[in-house]
C-alpha cells in the first residue's frame, strides 16, 4: 500500500469549510501538540476540537473509496493547520499510538488551492523513493503514519489543511 489521493468534497465545499474555520479565533502554535524533538521543528497554527473536525471524519466514513482502502475502524485526533509565509514542518513521521488509539495511517485533506500559495508541499519518503504532493481543495491524501514526511515552507501565501489520523479494521 503506497497512498490514496481522492477527491473528498467539492472545490466549493471545501473552500467554504476552509471560510468557516479561518473565521473561528482559537487557533494556537502547532508546537502546543508536538512531543519531543518535533516541537523544534513545527511551524505552523492549528485548529483542534472544533465540530468541523466531525464534518470531516463523517465525509471520510461515508466515502465509499476511503472505506475500500482504509477500511477505517476510528478517524481520530483531526484537527485544522494553517501556515503562511516562513511556516512549515520538517521531516518527521507521526505517532504509532495517539491517545488509545493506533494510527496504520495518516491523511491530508486539502483546503486551499495550489495556486494559492507557494512552497508548502507534503513531501513523503516511501523508499526507494520520495514524492512532492500538492492537492487541489477538496483532495485528500491518505497514507501509511510510518512513513517519514514534511511541509515545505509557505514562502507566499496561506495553506490550510485538515489532517488526522485512522485506526483501520486491519492492523
Amino acid at each position: 500500500m503506497e497512498y490514496l489521493r481522492h477527491r473528498l468534497m467539492t472545490k466549493d465545499d471545501a473552500m467554504n469549510l476552509r471560510k468557516d474555520i479561518l473565521a473561528i479565533d482559537s487557533w494556537k502554535d502547532g508546537k502546543l501538540t508536538a512531543l519531543g524533538k518535533a516541537k523544534s521543528i513545527k511551524n505552523n497554527l492549528e485548529l483542534t476540537g472544533d465540530k468541523k473536525s466531525n464534518e470531516v471524519i463523517q465525509k471520510l466514513f461515508k466515502d465509499n473509496v476511503v472505506n475500500t482502502f482504509a477500511l477505517p475502524k476510528y478517524i481520530h485526533n483531526v484537527m485544522f493547520s494553517q501556515a503562511t509565509e516562513g511556516m512549515g514542518y520538517g521531516l518527521h513521521f507521526d505517532a504509532a499510538y495517539m491517545a488509545q488509539y493506533r494510527t496504520d495511517l495518516s491523511f491530508t485533506l486539502f483546503l486551499s488551492e495550489p495556486d494559492e500559495y507557494e512552497g508548502g508541499e507534503l513531501c513523503l519518503e516511501m523508499p526507494p523513493e520520495k514524492k512532492t504532493i500538492k492537492l487541489n481543495a477538496g483532495e485528500v491524501l491518505i497514507y501509511p503514519t510510518k512513513y517519514f514526511h514534511e511541509v515545505k515552507k509557505v514562502t507566499k501565501g496561506e495553506r490550510v489543511v485538515s489532517v488526522g489520523w485512522i485506526q483501520s479494521k486491519v492492523g
